[in-house]
């Protein structure tokens, strides 16, 4: 695996949150140092912009009832700006706001505009290929997969539930994981990933393999699932999980010979 660059940009930044209570003076702010469940007669957000950081504090029009909480804010609700000045990030205050509710998340992710990662496969070694006596077949192949994250002030952190499997045909013939680590800002991380398995080799898979091998084109399908945390500093928000289909067409599966990937075709997919 490849050199990870962190980057850290918020981490001697600090949160004030402020609330106002039935009153709109942008200079009646009372500071907080943690967040009051009780939900007030208006409230303020705070808007946190990209780096040179500055904090844009947001207050809705009075409601009655009062306003639900930021997680299922209504798309009628309006919002005016009362104030922009320089401001500190309370990362612990951040983190539990974000434990309880997605209002930050939401923010964030509107200001920040996250970009999945996107993932491609380079390389495929072959080390293992054989029939067994029990017409099983055993595999262990390298597949080098490159991991862009092409986000500016955004990384990554991989979880451990993550899956790359080698299919042919819809029969698996290998697995194993991509490794779980943080990925930095606007880094590239290249990996070389392990992958072994036995699978069932009968007849008619046997006869369709001959066929693709004999035309230099087989067609193989690697999935990969991977968890990520978009992270900002250090803080990080909701796992979300990542899925890449990669199509690849090769011109051999033989042991110890380059692998020549003949023709590949990614599609992408992320579920929240």
């Amino acid at each position: 695996m490849g050199q990870v660059s962190a980057s850290s940009r918020l981490e001697h930044t600090k949160l004030t949150i402020t609330s106002l209570h039935g009153r709109h003076d942008p200079h009646a702010f009372e500071q907080s140092g943690s967040l009051d469940p009780a939900p007030p007669t208006s409230s303020v957000l705070l808007l946190v912009s990209p780096p040179p950081f500055s904090a844009v504090f947001l207050t809705s029009i009075p409601l009655s009832p009062p306003p639900p909480s930021p997680a299922v804010l209504p798309t009628s609700t309006t919002w005016s700006a009362l104030s922009a000045r320089s401001s500190h990030v309370n990362l612990d205050a951040v983190k539990k706001w974000e434990r309880n509710t997605s209002g930050m998340a939401f923010y964030i992710y509107a200001v920040y505009k996250p970009k999945i990662p996107s993932y491609r496969v380079n390389g495929l070694e072959v080390k293992k290929f054989d029939v067994q006596w029990d017409f099983s077949l055993k595999t262990v192949f390298t597949v080098a997969v490159t991991a862009d994250n092409p986000n500016t002030n955004i990384g990554f952190k991989y979880g451990k539930d993550s899956s790359v499997i080698v299919t042919y045909t819809d029969s698996v013939l290998c697995s194993g994981k991509l490794p779980s680590f943080h990925q930095g800002a606007e880094n590239v991380t290249e990996m070389k990933i392990q992958l072994d398995g036995v699978s069932k080799f009968g007849s008619g898979l046997q006869e369709a393999f001959q066929e693709s091998k004999d035309t230099g084109k087989i067609p193989l399908l690697v999935k990969v699932k991977a968890p990520v945390k978009v992270v900002i500093g250090s803080l990080s928000l909701r796992e979300a999980i990542v899925y890449v289909n990669c199509s690849l067409v090769v011109d051999k599966l033989q042991p110890g010979k380059k692998v020549g990937i003949v023709k590949s075709n990614y599609s992408f997919d992320v579920s929240f």
